[in-house]
């Protein structure tokens, strides 16, 4: 049966805020030996970029890195401490790594777990670790980021982001490679720049001076004689002489030691024999069935064993420091066992009878499940073969995970359930399609909802026997029907959205969060896009929504926060650009101060403001924006927030000259859009572009291009009554009208009552209606009416006026800006605010010329200021190459050329790739090598 669950907050189970504790590092002991000679020459080399330390299991590694890491925090140094796994896979190692950002401040993550946890998969290395440097640039402080356990890392994914931090670390940033074998990575380049710090068995392994520190502190009473025999049978390896301390508390008339211990093997051996051989049955017992977890506390102790053999079993293994470590703070309380120790264990307990095992793992998977710690209680019931239990607590947890915005654990958590077994469990399917939908994985949401309508379809005949479909009105159906809303919305399919309407509107539900949330915003979205702003407002201006336990839904889509996004959008829409900046700002800033500067609200109402304050001319707080919010727009906003920052950037670009990029950035998110057929988009694309090609006379080709292209989108659209036709003929007209005016060809009267009728649609974005104003108003100056091409004129200004545009006007033609300029000497005294208004606009118009005409270069820095591969860059840059291609050639992604760029630029003094290739023919900066260019073909 389908059912969503509506349990209250008091009989949910708490779900962890933060990843499980076996991401934090351990805590260092107040009583360990000191490494003061190994410590005071690594405190010298604490600047260098990278740092490694190789040894094998139980030299100390570990714990002489938590005695380096406490001495930098007293110099002021950050530490991120990350530890990896065996069975790790590229989403756990992430998961530690945000836990071990977030442990100096969330803010370093915020933007990269924006991007990670909304893309469904693992990105390209090089975006996540151009993310991670431009936090930690922002962060300032001198950052330690430790990876313990490198030698458990096997996902090809992982070692190319920590390459790309190693390259491209900031000064700020210091790595930390704790590893048995040595890490798969060029580190040859660090070693040449005196960059690179190694250390290895032979720095691991104790002094004599340090064996008599560590016998003196656990065994004080030991003869000098029997230290130096210790010594020697141990050869200073940190974990034999652990052993042999546990040994010999274990048996305490024992006076002979024979055996070294040197290594794992001898560990093993001697392990069995001396400690775990002399335990009492029911400690062994207990030791067991605490193996197949990565961590514990006292709590799940008891739970398992029972109050006095649990309490008994902690006592033993804290007293007697048994090969466990405890995990660093936040989580006082928590254990893990050391590598060796529970690789021990391990194999022992996989040796115990079958059903001891299942039964374990299902106690052990139903305590982490009440504990909220879902990843665990999944994977243990499944290795238990309990997979119904598994999906049970997987139900009970998706509802916070998905309001939180906590995609990964869910879609992970259901990743380990068998296919067979969802198609028994409908509402795991239903989040699985939300998750789909969020990661813009829409053709597997689509299948997810086929499969949810087919059996509900199939119930809703067995219950009517026959009888015609009602409205949704079972949480069932609802949620059905509303992901299929979302789903037609998210790929601009309003035809879709406009058949399911009815039921969207009927829908009713006062206690679910999602239908609540979801349906306000959805139905505010779809309204704003039909021409119906007010109607948008009444949905998105309602009653905010709280979840089950009274607290206000902020996070998620369907949350307040992408309320007030939201509604800045219908002021958008509507060419209201004041009053959008203001709801937008506001937007953007409570969404941060509530959830963090990177959070799906907060993305949103910065995509959408990017096109306002390109229109009001803030060219300094767009570029701002771009800078800070880019990339996670891309990945993250609603595909009219990404369109508006899209259309903002490129016209930023257009106006520094930078048409290539311009146009890269346009044909860019066309491909994206072109493919899953959102044709609207398409359209307002290749008209940008079409406006880009007409800025240089020499493209014709293209510009016919493109105009060929969206005269039969425009056919295309008409043919199929597609919802958008009548919006996308009015591109294709408009792109028309503006070819016949560049080629100088005259309009006839029936084209220009075309055009006027045009500007009068309210289906035409504002900045559009100026456009279809101005090409009339200058065929009529040059057939002679100039009073009538003034009194278009008149009607720009007017317009404009209204709503707060600026760039609309200065991105005019010159002989546009001519015609106004001859209104305003002609007409401003009868209109005084009018007047007013145009000499400002004029006046940045000629600021904005003379800047272009007057500008001198700035002082430029040497060619050798450039690091290599920013001359490779700039040398590709000076042969017009865009992003895409300079990235081919180099081997590495756009995002980290758009990062170089980035460097270049403020070397350089520069604001734009023209500057840039201006400054590179100074410098002599040549043509690409043949290598190159051989990459490039």
């Amino acid at each position: 049966m389908f059912t969503i669950s509506t349990q209250r907050a008091e009989t949910t189970p708490t779900m962890a805020s933060s990843p499980p504790p076996r991401n934090q590092p351990p805590r260092l002991a107040h009583d360990l030996v000191e490494r003061a000679d190994v410590l005071h020459a690594w405190q010298a080399n604490r600047h260098k970029s990278c740092h490694v330390l190789l040894g094998p299991a139980g030299s100390g590694k570990t714990t002489l890195a938590l005695q380096w890491r406490s001495r930098l925090f007293s110099q002021g140094f950050d530490v991120a401490w990350m530890s990896a796994q065996p069975d790790d896979e590229p989403e756990a190692l992430m998961d530690a790594l945000f836990a071990a950002f977030d442990a100096i401040t969330p803010e370093i993550c915020q933007e990269l777990h924006l991007l990670y946890n909304r893309d469904g998969q693992f990105l390209l290395s090089s975006t996540l670790a151009i993310s991670l440097i431009r936090s930690l640039e922002r962060h300032g402080r001198d950052t330690l980021m430790v990876i313990d356990d490198y030698q458990n890392i096997r996902a090809h994914q992982a070692h190319a982001m920590v390459q790309t931090l190693l390259d491209y670390a900031p000064p700020n940033l210091h790595l930390l490679l704790i590893s048995r074998q040595v890490p798969p990575l060029q580190l040859e380049r660090l070693r040449a720049a005196s960059q690179l710090h190694e250390l290895d068995v032979q720095d691991l392994r104790f002094s004599l001076q340090d064996t008599q520190e560590f016998a003196r502190q656990r065994l004080p009473a030991l003869a000098p004689e029997a230290v130096h025999r210790l010594h020697q049978l141990t050869d200073g390896w940190a974990a034999g002489l652990q052993l042999f301390v546990l040994g010999m508390q274990a048996q305490p008339k024992r006076t002979h030691w024979h055996e070294p211990v040197k290594n794992a093997h001898d560990f093993v051996a001697y392990f069995n024999r001396e400690v775990l051989h002399h335990l009492a049955p029911e400690r062994l017992h207990g030791l067991l069935r605490l193996s197949p977890v990565h961590h514990f506390n006292e709590a799940l102790v008891v739970a398992m064993l029972g109050p006095s053999a649990g309490q008994d079993l902690m006592s033993l293994l804290e007293a007697q420091r048994m090969f466990i470590m405890p995990m660093d703070e936040p989580r006082a309380g928590w254990w893990r066992f050391h590598p060796l120790f529970r690789e021990l264990l391990l194999e022992r307990f996989e040796q115990a009878p079958k059903e001891l095992q299942r039964t374990t793992r299902i106690r052990l998977g139903n305590w982490f499940g009440e504990k909220g710690m879902l990843r665990d209680a999944v994977q243990l019931l499944v290795a238990a073969g309990e997979i119904d239990q598994a999906t049970d607590w997987i139900e009970r947890h998706a509802r916070e995970l998905f309001l939180n915005g906590e995609l990964q654990r869910l879609v992970r958590a259901v990743a380990e359930i068998p296919r067979s077994y969802l198609k028994k469990r409908d509402s795991l399917t239903l989040w699985l399609g939300w998750s789909q939908l969020c990661y813009r994985q829409f053709d597997a949401c689509q299948e997810s909802i086929d499969r949810l309508e087919h059996h509900l379809q199939q119930q809703l005949q067995h219950a009517q026997r026959g009888r015609s479909a009602l409205p949704p009105t079972s949480p069932e159906q609802a949620h059905a029907c509303m992901l299929q809303f979302s789903l037609a919305l998210q790929t601009d399919d309003f035809s879709r959205a406009q058949q399911l309407l009815p039921h969207m509107l009927h829908m009713r539900s006062q206690s679910d969060a999602v239908l609540q949330g979801g349906r306000r915003n959805l139905l505010g979205w779809y309204f704003s896009h039909q021409g119906t702003p007010a109607q948008a407002r009444e949905y998105l201006l309602g009653p905010g929504q709280y979840r089950e336990d009274g607290s206000p839904l902020q996070d998620s889509s369907f949350g307040n926060m992408m309320s007030l996004a939201l509604l800045g959008m219908t002021h958008l829409h509507e060419g209201h650009y004041r009053q959008a900046e203001a709801t937008l700002r506001a937007a953007l800033s409570k969404a941060e101060a509530a959830l963090g500067s990177h959070c799906e609200a907060a993305c949103n109402a910065a995509g959408l403001l990017c096109e306002v304050l390109y229109e009001i001319n803030d060219l300094q707080g767009l570029r701002e924006l771009l800078e800070r919010y880019g990339d996670a727009i891309d990945k993250v906003a609603l595909p009219d927030a990404r369109l508006s920052a899209t259309l903002a950037r490129s016209r930023l670009l257009a106006l520094d000259h930078n048409l290539a990029e311009a146009q890269e950035v346009l044909v860019r998110l066309e491909n994206a859009v072109s493919s899953r057929k959102m044709l609207r988009i398409t359209a307002i694309l290749l008209y940008e572009q079409f406006q880009l090609s007409l800025r240089e006379h020499a493209l014709s080709e293209q510009n016919h291009g493109c105009l060929v292209t969206l005269a039969a989108l425009a056919q295309r659209a008409a043919d199929k009554q597609h919802h958008a036709a009548e919006k996308i003929s009015h591109y294709a007209t408009l792109a028309q009208a503006q070819w016949q005016a560049h080629q100088h060809q005259r309009h006839d009267p029936a084209a220009l009552r075309q055009l006027q009728a045009l500007a009068a649609s309210p289906q035409l974005a504002r900045r559009l209606q100026i456009s279809a104003i101005a090409l009339p108003a200058l065929a009529l100056q040059r057939a002679g009416q100039d009073s009538a091409a003034e009194d278009l004129a008149l009607q720009i200004l007017e317009q404009t006026q209204a709503s707060d545009m600026v760039r609309s006007v200065l991105d005019l033609d010159e002989a546009s800006l001519q015609l106004l300029r001859q209104v305003h000497a002609s007409r401003s005294k009868n209109h005084p605010i009018l007047g007013f208004y145009a000499a400002r606009l004029l006046k940045l118009a000629d600021e904005e010329q003379a800047s272009l005409t007057h500008s001198a270069v700035a002082p430029r820095l040497p060619a050798d200021a450039l690091s290599e591969r920013e001359l490779q860059i700039l040398s590709l840059l000076a042969n017009a190459l865009p992003n895409k291609r300079i990235a081919q050639a180099l081997g590495v992604s756009p995002e980290t050329i758009k990062w170089h760029l980035k460097n270049i630029y403020t070397k350089l003094s520069v604001f734009s790739r023209n500057e840039a290739i201006v400054v590179a023919r100074e410098l002599g900066v040549g043509l690409p090598s043949a290598e190159q260019k051989l990459a490039l073909r």
